[in-house]
């Protein structure tokens, strides 16, 4: 069992798609990911070779949003929170609350949401996808890795107009700790447009938040370093919780992270 000291990995419960330094890095990745083998792990290692590597980049991205004046992803900052802690709630949803959350989520798409696609309402389905959603929203990364099947993203990808970031959207608010966004920004990178491939890009960012949790604890060889490097991180991301009105519990997530640097870069 690891123990580090710093906030990030152990106290991080709560809070997500590749990268893209250039554009010609999009475009050789997305040659990689279409036509060869998805390898989400190491196509994140590539960009973060060192936990100093990732520190660098959050620093960078964190500072962009402070001092953007981009209202659409400020407002996503600000509602954020506001999403996740709704859905803290699933175990005690019935199908109107899951409805509103669809709803809630379509403010983060570019489309509108179409509820049942127009045709009538189905609680038998709404029943089937809440079962699934708190099957996923276990804390317990590890369980839900092992139970992670396509048949239950089918359920919530047809709950969600049929689409694929809006499935990675409600299942990331769901459980932040595991399910990284996977939307229109970051497409560019990756070919797939399946449940299985979500699935090995899911756990493509488990891997690779691991082995950072890892890296930050021997960075350098030293435990000064290591308290510097992890300690650094919790910082900034506990400045923009502050900045982003979270409330007590709620944090950004290791893997919302990831994303969050990734889609800054991409957008």
């Amino acid at each position: 069992k690891l123990s580090t000291t710093g906030l990030f990995f152990q106290h991080r419960i709560y809070g997500s798609s590749l990268y893209c330094i250039s554009f010609s890095d999009c475009v050789v990745l997305e040659y990689v990911m279409t036509y060869k083998s998805i390898d989400i792990f190491n196509g994140l290692k590539d960009k973060f070779p060192t936990a100093n590597d990732f520190l660098n980049s959050l620093k960078s991205a964190s500072k962009d949003v402070e001092n953007s004046d981009d209202k659409l992803m400020r407002s996503y900052w600000f509602s954020y929170p506001v999403i996740v802690n709704y859905f803290r709630k699933i175990h005690e949803m019935n199908e109107f609350d899951l409805v509103a959350g669809l709803f809630m989520v379509y403010g983060w798409m570019p489309t509108e949401a179409r509820y049942t696609l127009g045709v009538v309402k189905n609680n038998d389905e709404l029943r089937k996808t809440l079962t699934v959603l708190r099957k996923l929203a276990n804390l317990d990364k590890r369980k839900v890795l092992s139970i992670l099947e396509k048949d239950d993203l089918k359920v919530v990808r047809k709950f969600a107009n049929g689409s694929l970031p809006g499935m990675s959207k409600i299942l990331h608010f769901v459980n932040p700790r595991v399910f990284p966004i996977y939307d229109s920004n970051l497409s560019q990178l990756f070919g797939f447009v399946s449940e299985t491939s979500y699935i090995e890009y899911v756990k493509g960012f488990s891997d690779f938040c691991d082995d950072l949790e890892v890296r930050c604890k021997e960075s350098n060889g030293a435990e000064s370093s290591k308290k510097t490097v992890e300690g650094e991180i919790d910082e900034i991301l506990r400045k923009l919780e502050e900045r982003f009105g979270y409330p007590e519990g709620i944090s950004i997530t290791p893997v919302r992270a990831v994303e969050f640097i990734l889609y800054n870069e991409c957008r």
